[in-house]
């Protein structure tokens, strides 16, 4: 396999982590998307009504490289793919944004064929020949990827994105072989609190702004857990590991483990926040932009606040496909790399 490969994918991962400098954090520098949605990488006037109307939209809280790096901490595993697998099997990555996944897939296994799709064309010129990507490409639309041929479907990310998961669940499950496997890795950002914060709380009334700017929105930007299951098994499928992990805002934890985790997702967090456009909440505010400038540092402060024990909730879901005798049992909290024989 060609260096530059390796190179192309972590390049950008080096993009990301220096944006999330703890030095360059409040950094003027952006990444930017105008007029497009993505599943992974922007949003446009679709995902927020009329709220955002083809405005920039930063999407610093989903930076892949860092994302990666969060998820790796949290689940404590550097394996990419946490699922049983083929040796020289077929991988679909819905929403691949950048394609760093995908690169990195089809590089570790270099006899499986790995497809990125995203609604946004920004993945590399240059990856892996085992590695192809797809885009423009709209979940929501028709799929022309081949039923019943893929090994595993990889989805993270996906909030913001998504109007119908019923549709979305069908879909995945129709492509999967019979006793393939998909991966969904979401963030649940509710804040919550180990310790009793005040009912004024500013992340809370943050987060209410926050629901309230997309409520419009047919394709909500928060996750449940209790919808994603009951869409899953409504789907067909019935194997089910939902499998959950605290994402601390700081790091407040006298866990050595999750101090780490709150050192990185609390300052993805801080960016996210940081980048969004005011505008979005021009519905919500009288005096918009200034009250939501407001509100938007006061849930900084708050979130970067030591003795308020905040956290997100990351979610994992790993879904056997119907058609073989799954293997549950295998999939524990810390992950393994799975591999099967064929």
């Amino acid at each position: 396999m060609a260096p530059r490969h390796r190179e192309s994918a972590a390049a950008l991962r080096t993009q990301d982590k220096d944006r999330l400098n703890p030095a360059k954090t409040m950094s003027s520098e952006t990444t930017t998307c105008r007029g497009t949605t993505t599943t992974s990488a922007c949003r446009d006037d679709r995902v927020v009504g009329n709220a955002i109307d083809q405005r920039e939209t930063n999407v610093t809280f989903r930076l892949p490289g860092v994302h990666a790096l969060v998820f790796s901490i949290a689940r404590r595993s550097d394996d990419l793919i946490h699922v049983p697998h083929p040796e020289k099997g077929r991988i679909l990555d819905l929403g691949c944004g950048t394609g760093i996944w995908a690169m990195d897939v089809a590089e570790t296994y270099p006899e499986m064929f790995v497809v990125g799709v995203d609604l946004s064309r920004i993945q590399p010129d240059r990856h892996p020949p085992n590695c192809e990507f797809y885009a423009p490409f709209d979940l929501e639309r028709q799929w022309q990827m081949g039923e019943d041929s893929w090994d595993v479907v990889h989805l993270r990310m996906g909030w913001g994105s998504v109007s119908n998961w019923f549709n979305l669940y069908r879909r995945v499950i129709a492509h999967l072989v019979p006793g393939g496997w998909f991966e969904q890795v979401e963030i649940d950002i509710e804040p919550r609190f180990l310790n009793n914060p005040s009912r004024h709380s500013p992340l809370r009334k943050w987060h209410q702004a926050f629901e309230r700017a997309i409520a419009l929105s047919r394709r909500p930007l928060t996750h449940s857990s209790q919808d994603t299951m009951s869409f899953l098994r409504t789907a067909g499928f019935t194997e089910i590991s939902h499998q959950t992990i605290r994402l601390p805002l700081n790091q407040w934890s006298s866990d050595s483990h999750q101090r780490k985790i709150g050192r990185w997702y609390g300052l993805a967090f801080l960016q996210f926040i940081e980048s969004l456009d005011l505008g979005l909440f021009s519905g919500i505010f009288s005096s918009a932009p200034n009250e939501a400038r407001e509100l938007n540092n006061q849930a900084k402060a708050e979130a970067s606040d030591r003795s308020v024990h905040s956290f997100h909730v990351l979610h994992t879901y790993l879904i056997f496909s119907p058609g073989q005798q799954p293997s549950l049992s295998v999939l524990v909290l810390t992950p393994r790399r799975f591999l099967l024989t064929k």
